[in-house]
C-alpha cells in the first residue's frame, strides 16, 4: 500500500484502537462477507444447479461458472460444490479479460480480480452455511491486553523467547559445498585418465551438475535445490505444511478469504505476489484492509489483523518444533508496512506490535490446535483451499473459543450493569431516608440528604423533635390526671 494511503494508529494518551477497545455486549456481528438474505432451501432445483456448476468445472469453463456465481444470488451450494469452488478460486478468472483502470498496472488489475473472485466464492459458500468459523475471531483476541511487554511474552505463550525468533538459514553454503565437491570430483576424474578425451568424458557429469547447480542459484534462486530437498525429506515437507496451516487457520478465523496454498519452491518463485526469497506461502487478503487503503485510512483493527496473520506461520512452527526456521521475511514485511505509516512507526513501536501479534497468534493456534493439525494434513496431501477449509471446519471446537469469550464478556457486562443498578438504588434509598429524617427535601438536604451540618446535624434535629413530642405528651397526661 502506498504511504499516502496509510494513517497512524493512536499515540500514547489517545483512545485505543477499535480492535482493542472492549465492545459492548451482544452476539458476534455478521461478517463483512456474509449479508443477511433469504436463500432457497436445498431442494431438487438447487441440487440441479450445483450439478451444473460441477459440470462446468469439469469442462474447464470457469468463465461461465464465474458468471453464474455473480448472477445467481440465491444459489445454495452443497458441500461437494463448495469444496470444488474453493479449490478452483485461481481459475475463476481464466478467460476473463483483464482491463486495468487508469494508472493501474496489469498485475495489480489481475490481483484485484483474484481477490474479487475469492471474496465472491467465500460469500457464496458462507451464505450456504458451510463456514461456521470464518471470521469468528474479529476483535475477540485470546489476550485482552493492549500491549505485550517483552517480559510477559514468554510467560503468556509458554515458549522461550528464542523459539519465537526465526533462525536465519541460507541455501548458499550448502550450494558452495556441493559445488566444491563436484569440482573436486571433476579434477580427480581428469587425473585418473591420461588421454584428454577420456578426461573430458569422465569430468563431464560433474561439470554438468555444477553448471545446473549454479544456474539454479542464478536463475531460480535455489528453487530447484529446495524442491529436491523437500522431495527427499518427509520431515521438511511436514514442517512446510505445518507453517502454511498456521497461516491458513489464522487467516480463516480473521475472515480473510484464502486464495491459494503454495508449498512448492518452483511455484513460489513463479508467483509475483509471493515475496522474493520465500519458498512457500498462503495467499489471502483482508477485504476491510483493502477498502481502507483505497479510502486512505487504515484502522488499528486492520493493522492488528495484518500483524497476527504475518507472524502466524512462525508461531505455528514454533509451537510444533520448538523453533522456527523461517518467518523473517514476514516480520520484515510487517516492519516495512508499519514504517510506511504516516508518521512512520519507530523501532520500539514496531517491536511492541510484533510481540503483541506473536502472543495472539500462539494463543489462537493453541486453542484451535485440532484445526491446525487437520489443515496441515490437508496441505501435506496436496489439497486445495476447499480441502483445507473443510478440514478446518471439521476440527473446530464447539462452541468456538471466540464466541465463548464474547459471551463471557457479555455476561460480565450484564453483571456489572446489575451491580451498578443495585448501587444506584442503595444510594437513592439512603438519600430519601435522610431527607425524610430532616423533614423532606425542602429542609436544605444536600446530595446525600444531609444539610450543611452533615448527617450528625440531621440526627440531632430528629432527636430534638422526639424530645419535644415526649415533653408535650407528659403535659397532656398531667392535665388528664394520669402522670404515670
Amino acid at each position: 500500500a502506498p504511504s499516502s494511503a496509510l494513517v497512524p494508529r493512536r499515540t500514547p494518551g489517545q483512545e485505543a484502537s477499535p480492535a482493542r477497545r472492549c465492545a459492548g455486549p451482544g452476539p458476534r456481528a455478521p461478517s463483512l462477507l456474509v449479508a443477511r438474505m433469504d436463500l432457497d432451501a436445498p431442494d431438487e432445483r438447487s441440487n440441479e444447479r450445483c450439478r451444473r456448476l460441477r459440470e462446468l468445472a469439469e469442462r474447464g469453463d470457469f468463465a461461465e461458472l464465474y458468471r453464474t456465481l455473480q448472477s445467481d444470488v440465491s444459489l445454495h451450494l452443497d458441500e461437494e460444490t463448495s469444496v470444488m469452488l474453493l479449490n478452483n478460486i485461481p481459475r475463476l478468472v481464466e478467460g476473463v479479460t483483464i482491463a486495468p483502470e487508469k494508472g493501474q498496472s496489469r498485475d495489480d488489475a489481475r490481483e484485484k480480480m483474484l481477490q474479487d473472485a475469492a471474496l465472491l466464492a467465500f460469500r457464496r459458500v458462507g451464505l450456504s452455511g458451510h463456514l461456521r468459523g470464518f471470521g469468528s475471531v474479529q476483535a475477540e483476541w485470546p489476550d485482552a491486553r493492549v500491549e505485550m511487554p517483552a517480559s510477559e511474552l514468554e510467560r503468556t505463550t509458554g515458549l522461550p523467547a528464542d523459539a519465537l525468533s526465526p533462525q536465519a538459514t541460507s541455501s548458499y553454503w550448502p550450494t558452495v559445498g556441493v559445488a566444491a565437491l563436484l569440482l573436486q570430483f571433476a579434477v580427480g576424474a581428469q587425473a585418473l585418465h591420461p588421454e584428454p578425451e577420456q578426461q573430458l568424458a569422465a569430468a563431464a557429469p560433474a561439470l554438468a551438475a555444477l553448471l545446473l547447480l549454479l544456474g539454479d542459484q542464478l536463475l531460480l534462486r535455489g528453487a530447484a535445490q529446495e524442491t529436491a530437498l523437500l522431495a527427499a525429506s518427509r520431515e521438511r515437507r511436514g514442517r512446510v505444511a505445518r507453517r502454511e496451516a498456521g497461516k491458513a487457520v489464522v487467516a480463516y478465523l480473521l475472515g480473510c478469504p484464502l486464495e491459494r496454498c503454495v508449498t512448492s519452491p518452483l511455484e513460489a518463485r513463479a508467483e509475483p505476489r509471493i515475496p522474493r526469497g520465500a519458498s512457500s506461502a498462503t495467499l489471502a487478503h483482508d477485504p476491510r484492509l483493502v477498502m481502507e487503503v483505497r479510502r486512505g485510512q487504515v484502522s488499528g483493527s486492520s493493522v492488528d489483523r495484518l500483524s497476527v496473520r504475518l507472524v502466524a506461520g512462525l508461531a505455528a512452527e514454533a509451537l510444533r518444533y520448538g523453533g522456527a526456521e523461517t518467518g523473517q521475511l514476514e516480520r520484515d514485511e510487517l516492519s516495512a508496512f508499519l514504517k510506511r505509516m504516516s508518521p512512520p512507526w519507530d523501532v520500539l513501536r514496531v517491536r511492541a506490535q510484533e510481540r503483541w501479534a506473536l502472543a495472539q497468534a500462539v494463543l489462537l493456534l493453541r486453542e484451535h490446535s485440532a484445526a491446525v493439525d487437520a489443515a496441515a494434513e490437508a496441505i501435506f496431501s496436496g489439497g486445495g483451499v476447499g480441502d483445507v477449509v473443510r478440514a478446518i471446519e471439521g476440527a473446530l471446537p464447539r462452541p468456538l473459543p471466540a464466541d465463548r469469550r464474547r459471551e463471557e464478556r457479555a455476561q460480565r457486562a450484564r453483571e456489572e450493569s446489575h451491580e451498578l443498578w443495585l448501587r444506584w438504588g442503595r444510594q437513592l434509598s439512603a438519600r430519601y431516608a435522610l431527607e425524610a429524617l430532616e423533614g423532606g427535601p425542602e429542609g436544605g438536604a444536600g446530595e446525600w440528604g444531609a444539610g450543611p451540618g452533615g448527617k450528625g446535624a440531621a440526627l440531632r434535629a430528629v432527636e430534638a423533635r422526639i424530645l419535644k413530642k415526649q415533653e408535650r405528651l407528659r403535659e397532656v397526661r398531667k392535665v388528664l390526671g394520669s402522670e404515670d
